[in-house]
């Protein structure tokens, strides 16, 4: 497979604050992967080392878009969060230890603790949101699991948010929603 390298902030919406100095950011220009963190050193080793002879087993933590979930239960052998509830932190280290691939959201905390209590067959964390922060980067890197993210999946909806404020708050919308909806 063939890789370019990136220098932090080109590709990636972290800053190197956030990344280790000893990472690097890869961009995979193939399937659903954007950018990959990891050290130089593990990347092509567990490209090469966790190549699995069945359906990967994914563990996703919350609804994602309908299209999405169906497309991974036709790929994978999946397990959704049918209520879509938070996961406690049992819960959630419980399911670390029986899948390949973890899809967690920004809200699911994993520390080095939960991580080093994943089953050995984890190999990558593929998270739904644009930063890292609440994944243990260095404990992923010391047992070789992946960890990805979705640098832009929220670029339209702020982009939206932050229209509906610079057009509604000095038309004072929101008051005239309340006048009218008061009857006055």
């Amino acid at each position: 497979m063939k890789m370019e390298k990136f220098d932090i902030g080109v590709k990636s919406t972290l800053t190197k604050t956030q990344i280790p100095p000893w990472y690097r950011v890869f961009y995979v220009p193939r399937g659903q992967i954007d950018l990959v963190i990891m050290p130089d050193r593990y990347f092509e080793k567990l490209l090469l080392s966790k190549r699995l002879e069945r359906k990967p087993r994914v563990f996703v933590t919350r609804h994602l878009m309908p299209s999405v979930e169906d497309r991974m239960v036709d790929l994978f052998d999946v397990v959704l969060n049918a209520d879509d509830n938070p996961l406690t932190r049992d819960d959630l280290t419980a399911a670390m230890r029986d899948c390949d691939v973890l899809v967690p959201t920004v809200t699911d905390r994993i520390d080095t603790d939960m991580i080093a209590a994943a089953g050995k067959d984890l190999g990558l964390i593929a998270n739904f949101g644009a930063g890292t922060e609440h994944i243990g980067l260095e404990a992923a890197a010391e047992r070789h699991i992946l960890v990805t993210n979705t640098p832009g999946v929220f670029t339209d909806d702020t982009a939206d948010l932050a229209m509906a404020g610079i057009i509604g708050v000095p038309r004072r919308i929101r008051e005239g929603v309340e006048l009218i909806r008061s009857g006055e």
